[in-house]
């Protein structure tokens, strides 16, 4: 696999992964106070933005040795900060899991160590059938505003937009194949429990997705300190609560820099 991202060459490197449905395009406002401080990689996960979907069947580990790989190669990068939200996550875990000598730390942004529940594999099979049966369309105008605390949708219609205009794009079986892989991941909480020491976990308590609990349980895993609950949010840290997720993200890019 090859990934495309954006660069900005300064300092210690941050790689920020995107979520399901979405392109580095959401750091594009987000990212612009750690520019000044640190080498910020936003990639494009293969099959969303400009990055091409793979070939045939694959594990969000193919995806994680695909993204390790271009930073060693590429941007000559043997050392790094990764922030994942939610499927970015999800990946970025993997990363952890293969090559921890890599990560110098990470952070989840509405994302989980946990595995699919049984419920939640239902779904992901659900989703895959209505890809197939009705298109993209329908489910990006449900899906994109569904990551947003109800209250705060309104403020942000442009935002949701703009994500739905984006999501619009995707070819229906980049949807279904990554819903596949996230169906199919491993649980990685022992994983983020021998990693606590590098970890920090940013969540939003009306996040309907990574519920508060799911959070709290993480925050169990590797120590409450590491956890971060903001208010009247839900999936869309970066949108919604901008200025507190930057400051936290940039407290800890500074701590984890100096280890």
């Amino acid at each position: 696999m090859k990934i495309a991202a954006n660069e900005a060459r300064k300092g210690p490197t941050l790689v920020f992964l995107h979520g399901f449905c979405e392109s580095n395009k959401i750091w594009n406002d987000f990212v612009v106070p750690f520019r000044s401080s640190y080498q910020v990689i936003t990639p494009d996960i293969p099959g969303f933005g400009s990055s091409p979907l793979p070939m045939g069947n694959f594990s969000l580990k193919d995806v994680a040795e695909s993204i390790l790989f271009d930073l060693e190669q590429v941007y000559k990068v043997k050392k790094s900060i990764w922030i994942g939200h939610s499927m970015g996550g999800y990946i970025a875990l993997e990363a952890l899991k293969q090559k921890p000598e890599s990560l110098s730390g990470l952070c989840l942004l509405n994302s989980s160590c946990f595995a699919d529940s049984r419920q939640k594999k239902a779904s992901r099979n659900k989703l895959i059938n209505f890809i197939h049966r009705q298109g993209v369309g329908p489910f990006v105008r449900t899906f994109i505003p569904s990551l947003f605390y109800p209250p705060n949708q309104p403020v942000l219609k442009p935002v949701i937009e703009a994500l739905k205009n984006e999501a619009m794009k995707l070819q229906p079986q980049s949807i279904q194949r990554y819903a596949g892989a996230m169906r199919d991941r491993n649980d990685n909480a022992a994983i983020m429990k021998r990693n606590k020491y590098k970890m920090l976990i940013i969540a939003g308590k009306e996040d309907q997705n990574v519920t508060a609990e799911i959070s709290a349980n993480m925050g169990y895993l590797v120590g409450m300190d590491k956890l971060h609950l903001l208010e009247k949010a839900a999936h869309m840290l970066m949108f919604e609560k901008p200025a507190e997720t930057q400051r936290i993200l940039l407290e800890f890019c500074e701590q984890m820099s100096d280890n």
